[in-house]
């Protein structure tokens, strides 16, 4: 079955990333997981982690993360990441 919940992938550059966040808090869900790629990884505010969840990212981008955020991320292996975007009908990419 398809999951009601919606995907949400943030692929914003860093110029663009407090829009993003803010865009975020006015529609995401506590329990939509929030798949965080590239430059975005680097200024995520805490009131992400505060808020939802099921916080992502891809192993290939595990380096551009704070440390101090680190332990509220799940990390993804691309294969899993694919195995995800086919769980959801909803899936909304914010850049």
């Amino acid at each position: 079955p398809m999951n009601k919940k919606t995907l949400i992938i943030i692929q914003a550059p860093y110029s663009n990333l407090a829009k993003v966040w803010s865009e975020l808090y006015q529609f995401a869900l506590v329990d939509d997981p929030i798949v965080i790629m590239g430059e975005a990884l680097l200024t995520v505010p805490d009131e992400i982690f505060n808020n939802y969840r099921s916080i992502y990212c891809l192993d290939s981008d595990v380096n551009l993360l704070n440390q101090t955020n680190h332990t509220q991320i799940k990390i993804l292996q691309y294969s899993d990441f694919a195995d995800l975007i086919l769980e959801f009908n909803h899936c909304i990419t914010l850049k």
